[in-house]
C-alpha cells in the first residue's frame, strides 16, 4: 500500500487512507500490506507510522493485515511490531537491516532476537536493491524453522532465488513474490501470492491474475500480466521511485493520496504524461 499524506513531510491523511483501504477491499485483494517500500516507511515519523497501522487495521474488515516493521535496530523493530500487534495486525514484515552491512551470522542473530520477542508472527523480507543486504537461501531455510517466523517476502527480482526458496522451505512456510513482473512466474513455481504495487491502482485487475492462475487459466493469467503489469514496468522505468508513480496514478482513478514524501521528488510533466498514457491503456483494455 502507498501511504496517503497531506504534505511532503509525511503527515498521514487519515481520510484518504480510509478511502484507499475501501478501494482495495472493493477491488478484491486478499490482504493489506502497509508500511513497505511502496509505503515510504523510511520517510515517515514514528507517530505517523502508528497512525497508518491503526487506520488500516480499523478499516480492513476481515482482510488480514501484515505490517512493514522495518528499522535498523532490534529495539526499533520490536517497537514497531508491538504497535502492529496492539492495533490488531496479523503479522509483521521485517526487512533486512539497511545502511550498515553485516554478515549472515549477524542477520541470524538479528532475526532470531526479533522472532523470540515479537508478539505476532514475522515475515522475513529480502530486498537487496534497497536494503543493500543479501539474504542467503541457507539462512532463510534455517530461520523459517523458528516457530514465530511465518515465511518470507522475496523482492530480490531473482526468479532462480525464488525457486530455491520454494524448493527448500517447508510447505507451511509462506513465500510471497514482491517483484511485480515475476508475479505470475512465481505463482507457476508455487508461490503463495504476491504484492504487485500496481494493485494500489487497479486492485480488481491484479486480483484477477491470481484468480485466473488459481483456476488453471494460463492464457488469462498471462494476458492480464501483459495488459496490466508489464506496461506499468515500462511506464516507470525512468522514474526514480514507484511511490511517486502510484500516487499520481491513484489521482487518475479518483483516489487522491497526496504527494510523495521527501526526499522523493515530484514527477516531471513528461513522467506524468507517460503515466497518463499507461492509465488510458489499461482503462481502454477493460
Amino acid at each position: 500500500m502507498v501511504t496517503p499524506t497531506t504534505d511532503r513531510r509525511g503527515t498521514v491523511d487519515v481520510e484518504a487512507l480510509e478511502t484507499l483501504v475501501g478501494h482495495l477491499r472493493e477491488g478484491g485483494v486478499d490482504g493489506l500490506f502497509p508500511l513497505g517500500s511502496t509505503g515510504e516507511f523510511t520517510s515517515l515519523p514514528g507517530d505517523q507510522r502508528r497512525v497508518v497501522v491503526e487506520t488500516v487495521v480499523d478499516n480492513a474488515g476481515d482482510l488480514p493485515v501484515v505490517v512493514g516493521c522495518g528499522a535498523t535496530s532490534v529495539d526499533a523493530v520490536l517497537t514497531h511490531v508491538e504497535t502492529a500487534a496492539d492495533a490488531g495486525a496479523d503479522a509483521a514484515v521485517v526487512v533486512t537491516p539497511y545502511y550498515l552491512p553485516t554478515t549472515p551470522g549477524g542477520l541470524r542473530v538479528f532475526y532470531e532476537t526479533v522472532a523470540d520477542e515479537a508478539p505476532i508472527p514475522i515475515l522475513l523480507y529480502a530486498i537487496p536493491s534497497l536494503a543493500g543486504q543479501q539474504f542467503p537461501v541457507d539462512l532463510v531455510v534455517d530461520l523459517v524453522d523458528h516457530p514465530n517466523v511465518a515465511g518470507i517476502k522475496d523482492s530480490t527480482g531473482d526468479l532462480d532465488y525464488h525457486a530455491r526458496l520454494l524448493d527448500r522451505t517447508p510447505d507451511d512456510c509462506v513465500v510471497f513474490q514482491g517483484a511485480s513482473h515475476l508475479f505470475a512466474p512465481a505463482l507457476d513455481l508455487g508461490a503463495d501470492g504476491g504484492t504487485p504495487s500496481i494493485a494500489n491502482v487497479f486492485p480488481e485487475r491484479v486480483s484477477q491474475i491470481y484468480t485466473a492462475h488459481s483456476e488453471g487459466d494460463h492464457d488469462a493469467t498471462y494476458d492480464l500480466m501483459k495488459r496490466i503489469i508489464y506496461p506499468y514496468g515500462g511506464a516507470t522505468e525512468s522514474i526514480a521511485a514507484h511511490p511517486m508513480a502510484l500516487k499520481y496514478l491513484l489521482s487518475l482513478v479518483d483516489v487522491p493520496v497526496g504527494p510523495p514524501v521527501l526526499p522523493l521528488p515530484e514527477l516531471t510533466p513528461r513522467e506524468m504524461a507517460t503515466l497518463e498514457e499507461y492509465h488510458d491503456h489499461v482503462v481502454a483494455e477493460q
